[in-house]
């Protein structure tokens, strides 16, 4: 049996000196998850009152325990007494000192870094058609154009995206092109028997992309003109077939500063004013899209702005860890002012976009007092009476 000695003398250990390229943040300890690759410094060590060491993963895997002992159990898969053993303890209360060192994430099998799937040439081809088409359709549809005067979209973005409406004649417009029913019905354009458009009645908001040195359209979401009862059952959104892509990247390629956005119309809104924008499409974006959100921050500071509701709010906090920029890249929440739900509600007020900037700069000043009493707590000395100073420089 390992006598209680050896036990206190192997919870005292210092859990830090464990850890791969270790940074001290005040009182907290920060370091690398063996669990993940890259260099975000997901695993913390947090100092409790009574002298423990409990560690956890911020990141994906959520681990989390209390000393060395359990930190060995969990990343080498050991038994308490083969943890034990393995950190020099003996039956007798002698010891062997040990070195350990945390295996960099470089030696683990890295995580494919995906983004979502284009259309291939075939159905980019149909796409581009029929976006001209709905283009077309929309100077003739004046119930289309009402709902975006009512958004506060001007004509300047409905030209520059592209926008336009389904009437549900998109399939003998393609006959007439000689373009394959069977590729629109593969990309949900129309209908598994290709005849029935499924956006009819819709604006259609495209996305662009470049491929091959060409620009077209490669994805297409779709909103409803009219919104009749909730108990219609009509969905207030269609989208085509396929991976859903950030909405809005390539606009944003060269900005310093980009507003995300979780509805297509809050983007739409945000280009009115001028802004580089992109549209996530809900509040829980996939995989493939956090990874096109993490190209635009390595140059851009990203400026969330979540929906109002519960919904938005708990979105908000659970994309923002799953997203786990790493250090010198920066996301500002900047939620929407009192009384609009979204950014899109502020499209048609005379003042929106005033009121917009104006909780976009209260975040940001609020990141930079965050940023520099954060600094000021890592470099205060040691000794005193442990208080730092709170007010803003």
């Amino acid at each position: 049996m390992i006598p209680q000695s050896e036990i206190d003398r192997i919870n005292g250990l210092d859990l830090a000196d464990f850890v791969t390229d270790v940074k001290r943040v005040g009182q907290e300890c920060q370091g690398l998850c063996p669990r993940h690759n890259g260099h975000s410094l997901y695993w913390r060590i947090e100092p409790a009152p009574d002298g423990t060491q409990p560690w956890l993963c911020r990141g994906g895997c959520g681990a989390g325990g209390y000393g060395v002992t359990s930190f060995l159990m969990w990343r080498d898969g050991l038994s308490w007494i083969e943890a034990m053993r393995a950190l020099g303890a003996r039956d007798d209360g002698e010891h062997t000192p040990r070195e350990f060192h945390l295996p960099r994430p470089t030696e683990a099998t890295p995580r494919p870094v995906t983004y979502p799937r284009l259309a291939d040439a075939a159905g980019r081809a149909v796409l581009a058609a029929a976006q001209e088409i709905w283009h077309g359709q929309l100077w003739r549809a004046p119930d289309a154009l009402a709902l975006l005067d009512r958004r506060g979209i001007p004509r300047s973005v409905v030209e520059a995206e592209g926008i336009g409406f389904a009437t549900g004649t998109l399939a003998a417009a393609l006959d007439r092109r000689g373009l394959p029913r069977d590729v629109a019905a593969r990309l949900g354009l129309l209908g598994r028997d290709g005849r029935r458009e499924r956006f009819a009645g819709y604006l259609t908001l495209p996305e662009w992309h470049t491929v091959d040195g060409q620009r077209g359209v490669s994805w297409v979401i779709a909103r409803r003109v009219h919104d009749g009862p909730s108990w219609a059952g009509d969905d207030k959104y269609l989208c085509m077939n396929g991976n859903r892509p950030l909405i809005g990247l390539e606009g944003t390629l060269r900005a310093r500063e980009v507003i995300v956005t979780t509805g297509p119309f809050d983007r739409l809104v945000a280009l009115s004013w001028g802004e580089a924008a992109v549209c996530i499409g809900n509040d829980t974006p996939s995989e493939e899209i956090l990874n096109e959100v993490r190209l635009i921050a390595r140059h851009a500071v990203l400026s969330w702005v979540p929906d109002a509701d519960g919904s938005g709010r708990r979105g908000l906090t659970t994309t923002l860890r799953r997203l786990a920029l790493p250090a010198g890249q920066h996301v500002v929440a900047v939620r929407p002012p009192f009384g609009f739900k979204d950014l899109g509600a502020l499209g048609p007020v005379p003042d929106g976009y005033a009121r917009y900037s104006s909780r976009r700069d209260a975040a940001m000043r609020h990141r930079r007092r965050v940023a520099a009493l954060t600094l000021r707590t890592a470099t205060a000395p040691s000794g005193g009476d442990g208080r730092w100073d709170a007010t803003p420089s």
